[in-house]
Protein backbone atom coordinates (compact mmCIF):
# COMPACT_ATOMS: atom_id res chain seq x y z
CA UNK A 1 0.00 0.00 0.00
CA UNK A 2 1.87 3.12 -1.15
CA UNK A 3 0.09 5.87 0.81
CA UNK A 4 -0.48 4.20 4.15
CA UNK A 5 -0.53 6.71 7.02
CA UNK A 6 2.32 6.16 9.45
CA UNK A 7 1.58 5.69 13.14
CA UNK A 8 4.38 5.72 15.71
CA UNK A 9 3.81 3.50 18.70
CA UNK A 10 5.84 3.59 21.93
CA UNK A 11 5.43 0.54 24.10
CA UNK A 12 7.19 -2.43 25.69
CA UNK A 13 8.00 -5.67 23.93
CA UNK A 14 7.01 -8.86 25.73
CA UNK A 15 8.10 -12.48 25.44
CA UNK A 16 4.57 -13.75 24.74
CA UNK A 17 3.97 -11.15 21.99
CA UNK A 18 0.51 -10.57 23.47
CA UNK A 19 0.97 -6.89 24.29
CA UNK A 20 3.12 -3.95 23.36
CA UNK A 21 4.70 -3.02 20.06
CA UNK A 22 4.14 -6.42 18.46
CA UNK A 23 0.38 -6.24 18.91
CA UNK A 24 0.31 -2.53 18.05
CA UNK A 25 2.09 -3.22 14.76
CA UNK A 26 -0.28 -6.04 13.83
CA UNK A 27 -3.39 -3.98 14.57
CA UNK A 28 -2.05 -0.91 12.76
CA UNK A 29 -1.14 -2.97 9.69
CA UNK A 30 -4.60 -4.56 9.71
CA UNK A 31 -6.09 -1.06 9.76
CA UNK A 32 -4.03 -0.11 6.71
CA UNK A 33 -1.43 1.97 8.56
CA UNK A 34 2.37 1.91 8.38
CA UNK A 35 3.52 1.02 11.91
CA UNK A 36 6.67 2.62 13.30
CA UNK A 37 7.92 1.36 16.65
CA UNK A 38 9.87 2.60 19.63
CA UNK A 39 10.49 -0.02 22.31
CA UNK A 40 10.36 1.53 25.79
CA UNK A 41 10.98 -1.57 27.91
CA UNK A 42 11.43 -5.33 27.75
CA UNK A 43 8.90 -7.45 29.63
CA UNK A 44 9.74 -11.04 30.55
CA UNK A 45 6.36 -12.65 31.09
CA UNK A 46 4.83 -16.08 30.88
CA UNK A 47 1.49 -16.47 32.61
CA UNK A 48 2.62 -13.74 35.00
CA UNK A 49 5.18 -10.93 34.70
CA UNK A 50 8.69 -11.93 35.80
CA UNK A 51 10.75 -8.83 35.03
CA UNK A 52 10.38 -5.47 33.38
CA UNK A 53 13.43 -3.44 32.35
CA UNK A 54 13.13 0.01 30.86
CA UNK A 55 15.36 1.16 28.04
CA UNK A 56 17.50 4.24 28.53
CA UNK A 57 16.27 7.66 27.44
CA UNK A 58 19.21 7.81 25.01
CA UNK A 59 18.12 4.61 23.27
CA UNK A 60 14.51 5.81 23.21
CA UNK A 61 15.57 9.06 21.53
CA UNK A 62 17.67 7.19 18.96
CA UNK A 63 14.77 4.88 18.10
CA UNK A 64 12.38 7.82 17.87
CA UNK A 65 14.65 9.74 15.51
CA UNK A 66 15.29 6.63 13.39
CA UNK A 67 11.53 6.07 13.04
CA UNK A 68 11.08 9.67 11.87
CA UNK A 69 13.67 9.05 9.15
CA UNK A 70 11.35 6.37 7.75
CA UNK A 71 8.14 8.39 7.79
CA UNK A 72 6.45 11.29 9.56
CA UNK A 73 3.70 9.81 11.72
CA UNK A 74 0.15 11.09 11.53
CA UNK A 75 -0.40 9.83 15.07
CA UNK A 76 1.67 8.78 18.07
CA UNK A 77 0.28 6.01 20.27
CA UNK A 78 1.78 5.87 23.74
CA UNK A 79 1.66 2.63 25.70
CA UNK A 80 4.03 1.76 28.52
CA UNK A 81 6.38 4.49 29.69
CA UNK A 82 8.22 3.11 32.68
CA UNK A 83 9.70 6.20 34.32
CA UNK A 84 9.35 9.96 34.68
CA UNK A 85 12.53 10.30 32.58
CA UNK A 86 10.82 8.50 29.68
CA UNK A 87 7.74 10.74 30.03
CA UNK A 88 9.86 13.91 30.03
CA UNK A 89 11.83 12.71 27.01
CA UNK A 90 8.67 11.94 25.04
CA UNK A 91 7.25 15.39 25.82
CA UNK A 92 10.50 16.97 24.62
CA UNK A 93 10.55 14.89 21.41
CA UNK A 94 6.91 15.67 20.62
CA UNK A 95 7.65 19.42 21.01
CA UNK A 96 10.91 19.27 19.06
CA UNK A 97 9.41 17.45 16.08
CA UNK A 98 6.00 19.19 16.27
CA UNK A 99 4.06 15.93 16.43
CA UNK A 100 0.42 15.79 17.40
CA UNK A 101 -2.31 13.19 17.11
CA UNK A 102 -1.33 11.78 20.49
CA UNK A 103 -3.22 8.66 21.65
CA UNK A 104 -2.68 7.48 25.22
CA UNK A 105 -3.34 3.78 25.69
CA UNK A 106 -4.79 2.57 28.98
CA UNK A 107 -2.32 0.47 30.93
CA UNK A 108 -2.80 -2.19 33.55
CA UNK A 109 -0.46 -2.30 36.50
CA UNK A 110 2.35 -4.82 35.87
CA UNK A 111 3.95 -4.90 39.34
Amino acid sequence: MPDRPAVLTLHAVDTAAEEGVVVDAAVLAELGCRPLQVVTAVLAAGHTPHALEELSPSLLAQQFEAALEIARPRAVRVGLLRSPAQVRLLAELLRTYHLDGLVLAPMRRLH
